[in-house]
């Protein structure tokens, strides 16, 4: 009897701890500067750890910044500079001192930066028109970033929301759900820049995997992810009103179970829109900076539901299908010959209709339309003012506000339905004489949701456009466009 009330105890104490919150108030820097326990990284945010003295590092603080912690200290990192500080302890406060001598920046942008063997390291990044695949590591000794030679170069980007990247601090592999292929230069046109295919970075062996391609729910649904941070059982997102887990090198999706979910969910720091995550082994920590807040939770298989899908698919072996010379003899194959030959044939009168088609157009293009087809003074002076800002924050990797636009359109102070229309129309316009001008079907100022607010939306110019674009009013506009 008494054995089976110790056991009763024992489990109920170890469901007690799988379960287990605390919330108490805490400065998170404080947390993370006295337990020198490793967290690989605490992803990009817009929460100023690093308020550069220098008047010339003021430009910067506005900048997403991160976290690092390993055995050397705290470290605190400037999103697109290569700036690296470290936290110092003086009369009772906190603060950054910068550690490197980088001058030059914009040419990672968007890059993962994570802590491995005490080594700090920036994956990726994006600059000069284009995403690279460059892994770089800080050197203490020149003070500066060197590159670290890999057998690929597999260009990619975080965007801090729809992320699906994992970093096993335990093995030193980064896994990324996919990839972006950014490149205004040799891009496709009309081709998107995403890459769904999962690939996996050792950096012990300095070398790339490709897994799989990744699950359609995922692919179809990347506005639905929310990337929170990466544990020792893989990587915490939201996805549809729910808690995941991916574990990678399993290949495995686990759900969060309905207790642990909600005790999270209900949490001040979680429901709080700065707050930063990370794991300490089993136990994860939702913190705010502003009000000194720090949650916990134990999080550990026991609080995970297997569920039956998987993060990647590996592509059907090409040798199940049938080869071999008899099967060009069989009855179908008459029948596809013929269907391929009608198929050709109709499409030759396609493309003999449509040539027909657009020269006509090109025609009436020549009567209505400047004959250089480069020329940007079909736009009106406000039109070319909001292509202008909105290519120049473009290629500083800067998406352009309604409020900056309603700002170059002078309806700032007008009616919300004034300023969505006025906004509306001269999107439309820039983008149809474009289209006009260069007979390309795309639009050049594009829009998505904004991470904070679904219902609004921010500006860009499309990547592939961008150089031609600021060619353009350099040649049409002369120094006003530089």
């Amino acid at each position: 009897m008494k054995k089976c009330i110790c056991l009763f105890l024992l489990f109920y104490a170890r469901q007690l701890c799988c379960f287990s919150q605390t919330t108490h108030s805490g400065n998170v820097l404080e947390n993370l500067y006295f337990n020198n326990h490793e967290i690989a990284t605490i992803k990009w945010d817009e929460y100023p750890y690093v308020n550069p003295v220098d008047p010339k590092e003021k430009r910067f603080e506005t900048f997403p910044q991160a976290l690092l912690r390993n055995r050397k200290g705290l470290f605190a990192a400037i999103n697109g500079t290569g700036r690296l500080y470290k936290a110092v302890r003086n009369n009772q406060q906190i603060s950054f001192e910068r550690l490197d001598s980088t001058f030059y920046f914009g040419n990672n942008f968007r890059s993962l930066i994570f802590s491995y063997k005490d080594t700090i390291y920036s994956l990726g990044g994006y600059g000069f028109w284009k995403a690279n695949g460059l892994l770089r590591y800080y050197s203490e000794a020149r003070k500066e970033w060197e590159n670290v030679p890999l057998n690929a170069e597999i260009p990619l980007l975080t965007d801090n929301k729809f992320d699906l990247i994992w970093f096993d601090q335990r093995l030193g592999k980064v896994y990324f759900g996919f990839i972006c292929r950014e490149n205004s230069v040799t891009n496709e046109k009309g081709k998107s820049p995403y890459d769904f295919e999962c690939y996996v970075l050792d950096v012990d062996t300095k070398r790339w995997e490709k897994l799989g391609s990744l699950d359609n729910d995922l692919r179809n649904n990347l506005v639905d992810i929310t990337n929170f941070t990466s544990g020792y059982l893989g990587q915490l997102i939201g996805f549809k009103d729910n808690l995941l887990l991916l574990n990678y090198s399993e290949n495995r999706i686990y759900e969060l179970k309905a207790e642990t979910r909600d005790r999270i969910v209900r949490s001040p720091a979680f429901n709080d829109p700065i707050s930063s995550l990370f794991f300490r082994d089993s136990i994860l920590y939702i913190g705010v900076m502003k009000k000194s807040l720090l949650d916990s939770f134990v999080i550990t298989k026991d609080n995970l539901i297997s569920t039956d899908r998987r993060i990647y698919y590996i592509e059907a072996n090409e040798n199940s299908k049938n080869s071999g010379f008899a099967s060009f003899l069989s009855p179908n194959f008459l029948i596809v010959i013929i269907s391929t030959f009608f198929l050709i044939l109709v499409s030759i009168l396609i493309f003999k209709k449509r040539n027909i088609f657009e020269t006509t157009n090109r025609k009436k293009l020549k009567e209505i339309l400047p004959s250089n087809p480069n020329n940007f003074n079909v736009f009106s002076q406000l039109e070319a003012d909001v292509v202008k800002f909105i290519a120049e924050n473009s290629g500083k990797g800067i998406m352009t506000s309604i409020i900056e636009l309603n700002r170059i359109l002078g309806v700032s102070k007008k009616s919300t339905e004034l300023q969505k229309k006025q906004r509306s129309d001269i999107i439309m316009s820039i983008n149809k004489k474009y289209s006009l001008i260069n007979r390309k079907s795309k639009e050049i100022i594009q829009k998505r949701r904004t991470d904070f607010d679904k219902r609004t939306f921010e500006y860009f110019i499309d990547p592939e456009y961008q150089i031609e674009i600021m060619k353009s009013f350099r040649q049409d506009f002369g120094s006003d466009a530089q």
